[in-house]
């Protein structure tokens, strides 16, 4: 076992389904102010939405890089 490649990587397994969660998360945050009434904010919700689902693109989107160990 010298060799670790990560080549073959799930999407719905470790960091990408937490990238995942996070996009969901996101989209949630954009529609909620016209699903629920609330005080919040139309813009604040707009931003945090994105900043969650760009963050959450980011984290899965990465690739696993693929480690050699001597």
């Amino acid at each position: 076992m010298n060799y670790f490649n990560f080549k073959r990587r799930s999407l719905f397994s470790g960091p990408h389904l937490l990238g995942f969660l996070f996009i969901a998360v996101g989209i949630f945050s954009i529609v909620s102010p016209a699903i629920f009434a609330n005080d919040t904010s139309f813009e604040r919700a707009l931003v945090v939405g994105a900043v969650a689902a760009i963050f959450g693109a980011m984290i899965a989107s990465t690739a696993q890089p693929s480690f050699t160990y001597p």
